[in-house]
C-alpha cells in the first residue's frame, strides 16, 4: 500500500515547530517555498537576540482540498529578556504536498509567508 500524502505531514510541521523552539532560524526557514518567505523569517527573529521561546504548540494540523494542502496553527510561548513575562503568540501556516521526496520532511512545503511577529 503506497503512504498517505499527509504521512509526510506531520514530521514535517513537528521539525519546523522544533527548529522554531531551539532558535534555529536557519533550518526552519529552508520550509518555506518562495525566496522572500525565507529571507522574511530570518529577518524578523535576526535582531531579537533577547527572544527566548520556551514551547511550541501545535494545536491543529488540517488537511484541505485534495489532501495536498494544509493549514497548521501552532502556539509559540516565549519572553523577551529582561522581562520574565511568558507571552503567547498564536499563528497559522500554509502548507503544500511538493510531492515525494527522499527525504520526507521536503515533502511537504510552507507556502505562506510567517505572520507578523509582536
Amino acid at each position: 500500500m503506497a503512504p498517505k500524502v499527509s504521512d509526510d505531514l506531520t514530521p514535517s510541521v513537528y521539525d519546523f515547530a522544533e527548529r522554531l523552539r531551539w532558535k534555529d532560524f536557519h533550518g526552519a526557514s529552508r520550509y518555506f517555498v518562495e525566496e522572500d518567505n525565507r529571507n522574511g523569517i530570518l529577518q524578523t527573529f535576526s535582531d531579537m537576540k533577547d527572544l527566548e521561546i520556551t514551547d511550541i504548540v501545535i494545536q491543529s494540523i488540517d488537511i484541505t482540498g485534495q489532501g495536498e494542502d494544509a493549514t497548521t496553527t501552532m502556539v509559540m510561548e516565549y519572553f523577551l529578556l529582561p522581562s520574565v513575562a511568558v507571552k503567547t503568540y498564536r499563528f497559522q501556516l500554509q502548507w503544500r504536498y511538493s510531492g515525494l521526496k527522499p527525504d520526507a520532511s521536503d515533502s511537504w512545503r510552507i507556502v505562506s509567508p510567517f505572520p507578523s511577529f509582536p
